[in-house]
């Protein structure tokens, strides 16, 4: 069903709409070529975080740091848009290109287990996981629901990132993280949409619809750590049935899943130049006729007149989601998951020797070991540790006959021990 284009977005604006300040400074009208916001989730929105990135192109000399956050606000209808940190300035003949990004991107911090007196014999609850994330991430709270999983185990929290945690739990409630216009970290369900537009002739351009899967009356999920398959609910056709995985999903998670999607519609459709008065939230619907087109993606223009968007929602490929997912999980089981040979653990926190219940690390580099936590090896792994706690030496031996031996001074802490070397000796 097309609808009849209009014209491209504004790129100028002739009037204080907008306020935007840098790192404090207030910039005004004639200092502003165009701010673009875009918001979109990658593939099939049923896991995942958006990520919300923000390019303004000013007028100006002033050079911004990487982390000035910037603020803008629609004092037409008193929008405040959430803190957005540059990324990237780049600068040239007076002109700034401004690349900036809300606080998801400091979703890859390494989770912070002191927060929740870590245990490695312990499971933790999401509610928990999840404030204590938003919190050290800089959010200012989180909203999310049911996540159809009471706790996370230890192995999957510590030394991970925020972001991996995170996705993990996405998966099991079958949805996609952002962050709201409170800065809060808000959690949405495959299905579910955050505000609604209505559009016409007028209000669009180029209107264009994909394939419908849905309405969903049945899920396929797959556990790939233990290798539970669930097929639930009735189905007369696959345009009828999601696919979906994820490594917390047991069979009461799965049902409770398929009850939060039943009846949901995913319609692929794209259409430039939608225009709104107010900014479109992530996940929005846009309605034609009487029919909802939620979008996965939007790249909003700001204007003086309102917002222009080019909105879409991707066709779901469920045989390349199959194989991309598998293929994800393989790769992130081998990065993430602890494996021990012999006497070291390699895990994507780096290579630690263990000595009973004591763990010395090493970080590596280039190909070879280097320094970490004061102590030093070769480029080679070691094929032994011994460790005298009385005296507080460690011997490092190596196949190449090489050894490693220095007193430590060993300091107990909540997540293992730190070793710090004050003499080394190397034969």
């Amino acid at each position: 069903m097309p609808c009849s284009p209009i014209s491209s977005p504004p790129t100028a604006f002739s009037y204080d709409r907008f306020t935007v300040k840098i790192g404090g400074t207030e910039f005004s009208c004639s200092d502003i070529g165009y701010i673009k916001l875009t918001r979109e989730v990658s593939g099939l929105p049923v896991k995942g975080i958006i990520t919300a990135k923000l390019n303004i192109r000013l007028r100006t000399d002033t050079a911004f740091a990487p982390g000035t956050e910037i603020h803008i606000t629609d004092a037409l209808n008193n929008t405040v848009l959430p803190v957005f940190y540059i990324s990237k300035p780049d600068y040239g003949g007076g002109i700034a290109d401004i690349t900036a990004y809300d606080n998801c991107r400091a979703r890859d911090l390494i989770f912070d287990t002191d927060s929740l007196y870590f245990s490695e014999d312990k499971d933790y609850s999401v509610y928990d996981v999840v404030t204590a994330s938003a919190a050290q991430c800089g959010f200012a709270g989180a909203i999310f629901g049911d996540m159809h999983v009471s706790s996370v185990p230890y192995k999957y929290l510590k030394g991970r990132t925020c972001r991996s945690i995170l996705n993990i739990l996405s998966e099991a409630g079958c949805g996609v993280w952002f962050c709201n216009n409170d800065d809060q970290l808000e959690f949405r369900r495959f299905g579910e949409v955050t505000e609604y537009f209505s559009i016409g002739e007028g209000s669009c351009g180029e209107f264009r619809i994909g394939a419908v899967k849905g309405p969903v009356t049945a899920v396929q999920v797959s556990n790939p750590v233990t290798d539970e398959n669930y097929q639930l609910g009735y189905f007369g056709s696959f345009i009828n049935k999601l696919k979906i995985s994820g490594r917390l999903i047991d069979d009461a998670a799965a049902q409770g899943i398929l009850s939060d999607i039943n009846g949901a519609e995913h319609r692929a459709f794209s259409c430039r130049n939608v225009f709104t008065d107010t900014i479109p939230d992530a996940f929005c619907g846009f309605v034609l006729g009487n029919v909802c087109y939620r979008a996965a993606s939007i790249v909003t223009y700001f204007s003086p007149v309102g917002y222009f968007s080019s909105v879409k929602a991707p066709v779901i490929d469920e045989d390349r989601f199959d194989y991309v997912g598998t293929l994800d999980y393989s790769l992130q089981d081998r990065i993430m998951q602890e494996r021990k040979y012999g006497c070291s653990v390699m895990s994507l926190s780096g290579l630690r020797f263990f000595d009973e219940d004591t763990s010395y690390g090493f970080s590596a580099q280039n190909g070879g070991l280097t320094s970490y936590e004061g102590v030093m090896s070769s480029s080679k792994e070691a094929s032994s540790v011994a460790v005298d706690k009385s005296s507080g030496t460690v011997t490092v031996n190596f196949a190449d006959g090489h050894v490693y031996k220095y007193s430590a001074n060993v300091t107990e802490t909540s997540s293992g021990y730190n070793i710090t070397s004050e003499t080394e000796e190397w034969t």
